[in-house]
This record gives structure tokens, C-alpha cells and sequence, in this order.
């Protein structure tokens, strides 16, 4: 399954949701697309504040550019690679 994901987020032909189980490699999938392609923006949904905060300190230390999106906010300024 990561193959096939990782094929499909590199790709960027068409939009998916990968639902994999814990430790299948699922940071590797949103984390590689900002890489290969700079302005690309990917977006995270993330079960809860815990994790969320795990991915945001992880993320930055690979030197993207990552931000807490909450619904009430309307946008998501360009700079920012994962939401």
C-alpha cells in the first residue's frame, strides 16, 4: 500500500486519501511531496493535538514550512508547504 501511495502523491495526477495503519510510513506520504515539488502544498488531518504537535516539530526540522490550520480560519498563506 505505501508504494502505490507514494506513486500516487508523487505523481500529483489526482487527489487520495491513504488510510494505513500506525507505523506503515503514512509522515513519509505527506512529507515527500513539498520536497520534489517547491510550492506544493499538502494538506494533514491529524486525530489529535498530541501527534499534530509530533508532526509539526518533525516537519520543521526537515526544513518545511508548517502551520496548524483550524477551521475558523479562512485561508492558508502561500509559503506554507503543510497544513
Amino acid at each position: 500500500i505505501q508504494m502505490q501511495a507514494i506513486e500516487l502523491a508523487l505523481a500529483r495526477q489526482e487527489n487520495f486519501v491513504a488510510v494505513m495503519p500506525t507505523g506503515s510510513g503514512k509522515s513519509l506520504l505527506f512529507t515527500l511531496p513539498p520536497f520534489n515539488e517547491p510550492g506544493f502544498q499538502t494538506y494533514v488531518m491529524v486525530g489529535n493535538r498530541a501527534l499534530l504537535d509530533d508532526h509539526l516539530k518533525r516537519t520543521t526540522k526537515l526544513g518545511l514550512v508548517a502551520k496548524r490550520w483550524l477551521a475558523r480560519q479562512k485561508t492558508v498563506s502561500e509559503e506554507v508547504q503543510l497544513v
